[in-house]
């Protein structure tokens, strides 16, 4: 009543239809009615276009009914929201990863190596990912060029651009790293994974022992199980697999998640197995990383 018998409040009468809209959106969706849910929200955002909140949950809800709807609203908050154009980006980007629209999400990664400088090692690997699987070297280079992009980004995706373009036999010398490439981490994360994959998983295993510590964490075990099972040692990787999953001594999530990882990529039954009668040992682990394992 307020909004519409007090002139001076008529101006919030959009954002109170809006919030009825939401409200029935919300109670849609608690019923387990998302198109009448969905229909509810687009009224609600074309009475106040400028919240944030019902454009991304908009934004959401398209991803598996109309992607291009969802893109367009994507690129749209990018917009009209700078100060949040990060927060949008990182949750564009795994909706773009999800739906394999990879040259898309090239786009977006070389915009936001520059812009994103918390997020510059998650923007090169999508980027380089991207390149890789299209074949797209110029991808890598046109942002090597870029001054925006921060230095050792740079050297890296002139490093990746040629290592992509390489004939097999100089592949293992591009990717030695320098006393200088030691310094950034995720540039010998790249450039062991990529010894692996291309044929040469012991220098991978050399590099990981002689920058031991430079990794760290689920990054360097992830590379070492990948290596030896390249090497196709596999006495030595059922011992990897039995110390982490010895009786008695704690499995996180995490670690469940890298053996699942593992498995994707090189596929093991007996190793699977054992495996799947661990999974009962992370029931105690919050949601979110419970869900990411199993």
């Amino acid at each position: 009543p307020r909004q519409l018998i007090w002139p001076p409040a008529w101006s919030e009468l959009s954002e109170v239809r809006a919030q009825l809209f939401r409200n029935q959106a919300q109670a849609y969706y608690d019923a387990a009615k998302p198109r009448e849910a969905v229909r509810a929200l687009v009224v609600a955002y074309r009475f106040d276009p400028s919240d944030y909140a019902t454009g991304r949950l908009l934004a959401h809800f398209y991803e598996t009914t109309s992607p291009a709807t969802a893109d367009d609203f994507y690129a749209r908050l990018m917009r009209e929201h700078p100060a949040r154009s990060a927060e949008t980006a990182r949750v564009w980007m795994r909706s773009l990863l999800a739906r394999g629209r990879l040259e898309a999400l090239a786009g977006l990664a070389r915009q936001q190596i520059a812009d994103d400088r918390e997020y510059t090692v998650v923007w090169l690997n999508a980027l380089i990912f991207a390149a890789n699987h299209h074949h797209r070297p110029d991808w890598l280079e046109e942002s090597a060029r870029d001054a925006a992009v921060p230095a050792p980004a740079r050297r890296l995706l002139a490093l990746a651009a040629q290592v992509e373009q390489a004939a097999p036999g100089q592949v293992a010398g591009l990717l030695q790293p320098t006393a200088a490439d030691a310094q950034f981490a995720y540039g010998l994360i790249y450039r062991i994974d990529q010894l692996t994959r291309r044929g040469f998983p012991e220098h991978g295993l050399t590099l990981i022992a002689k920058y031991r510590g430079a990794i760290g964490g689920r990054d360097e075990a992830g590379l070492v199980l990948a290596g030896i099972a390249r090497t196709g040692d596999e006495a030595r990787l059922a011992k990897e697999f039995g110390y982490m999953l010895a009786p008695g001594r704690p499995l996180s999530a995490a670690e469940f998640s890298l053996l699942g990882l593992q498995l994707i990529r090189y596929p093991n039954r007996a190793l699977l197995n054992q495996v799947a009668a661990a999974m009962s040992r992370i029931k105690d682990e919050a949601n979110q990383p419970q869900v990411e394992a199993l």
